[in-house]
């Protein structure tokens, strides 16, 4: 088995998280969920891992990796 994992960039970024099928919609009650139980993390400019966004919101890989993007580019922004 091979594991793929995005590197980070130089500007901060992770190569592999744009790649990301499906973007989150901005009406998707996910990110709400999201926003809200990493709202301390997000303030501090921290985004937890996919596994550890997989456990707390119970959802799968792809809406993880989602999700992170989502938390990334609030992070960014």
């Amino acid at each position: 088995m091979t594991i793929i994992r995005g590197t980070r960039q130089p500007d901060g970024g992770v190569s592999g998280a744009e790649h990301v099928p499906g973007a989150v919609s901005g009406t998707d009650p996910l990110r709400v969920q999201a926003a809200e139980a990493f709202a301390a993390e997000v303030a501090a400019g921290r985004v937890h891992s996919i596994r550890a966004i997989r456990s707390r919101l119970r959802v799968g890989q792809p809406r993880a990796q989602q999700v992170r993007a989502y938390l990334d580019a609030l992070v960014e922004g």
